[in-house]
């Protein structure tokens, strides 16, 4: 006899899917992406809003699963719509993005209560810790995939 799994990839599926189209209606809202967004909350934390390309790919590649070269092209789609300029080998968010981006984050603040406000801590916090896992050995099979 099987026993139906209590949580699926499914489920994580679909949960992603609901958050991720409100996500994406906010950052419409003010003019982003979510690859924007990403980008973003690396410069926006970083002084003078200024961050080496090469850390902003690097999250882009480990956080999104993207390629080096999806990667890059994110980076130049961000610069083509004014979010960010280019140094040598740095990026600088521009007014207008911060502005896009605190606005996203005040967004996000207000709509957080909304969908986990109600939920115990412990459960969230038992939510978190499988999340953590699932993610960590996903992680490693990609690793492992990427390797044979």
């Amino acid at each position: 006899m099987t026993t139906t799994p209590v949580l699926t990839g499914r489920d994580i599926g679909i949960t992603y899917q609901a958050i991720a189209a409100i996500r994406d209606r906010l950052l419409a809202d003010v003019g982003m992406t979510f690859e924007d967004s990403i980008q973003l909350n690396v410069l926006a934390d970083a002084p003078a809003a200024t961050a080496p390309s090469s850390q902003i790919v690097a999250v882009l590649v480990a956080g999104l699963k993207l390629s080096d070269e999806a990667a890059s092209a994110a980076i130049d789609a961000l610069v083509s719509r004014g979010h960010a300029t280019r140094g040598a080998d740095t990026m600088t968010a521009t007014e207008h993005a911060l502005d896009a981006h605190q606005r996203f984050t005040a967004l996000v603040a207000e709509l957080a209560p909304r969908l986990y406000g109600d939920i115990p801590t412990a459960d969230l916090a038992a939510a978190k810790r499988v999340l953590d896992i699932v993610t960590e050995r996903a992680n490693r099979q990609l690793a492992v995939s990427a390797n044979a």
